[in-house]
């Protein structure tokens, strides 16, 4: 499986981002990949776009959707939708409860991301030309 970004690549741009995102950029990875399916551009011999503003936008996108599972609670991404934390829906201190819950809404937009690129990659894949246009037929 080709995973288009490093783990160095996810922490220049989230520095603050307290764990390993390995897991999630290769989730993000295929994400982006079928994302990119119908889009044409050269590759080297690994796979991946040797053209490097073409490389550069799936790192972008891979990185941005793998912050995005990080940001939505989900750090390993390989058991699918059916093992994704709950929420907090609420805490206390004293006696040290913890309550979690899950919204049919919120859980929906969660288990998207393990298929659907969020906004920012879906943009950063768009903005060099690699998911829209017209599907070319040979």
């Amino acid at each position: 499986m080709r995973v288009y970004a490093a783990t160095g690549d996810y922490i220049t741009v989230f520095p603050d981002d307290d764990y390993d995102p390995t897991l999630n950029l290769r989730a993000a990875s295929r994400v982006v990949a079928r994302a990119t399916r119908a889009a044409r551009y050269d590759v080297d011999s690994a796979g991946k776009p040797s053209d490097p503003t073409i490389l550069a936008a799936f790192t972008e996108a891979t990185v941005l959707h793998a912050h995005a599972l990080y940001s939505a609670g989900i750090t390993d991404p390989t058991g699918g939708a059916g093992t994704l934390p709950g929420v907090v829906a609420s805490s206390s201190i004293g006696s040290a409860s913890l309550t979690y819950t899950r919204s049919a809404d919120s859980e929906t937009a969660r288990a998207a991301l393990l298929d659907t690129l969020c906004a920012d990659a879906a943009w950063a894949l768009e903005s060099a030309g690699l998911t829209s246009g017209p599907v070319s037929t040979w």
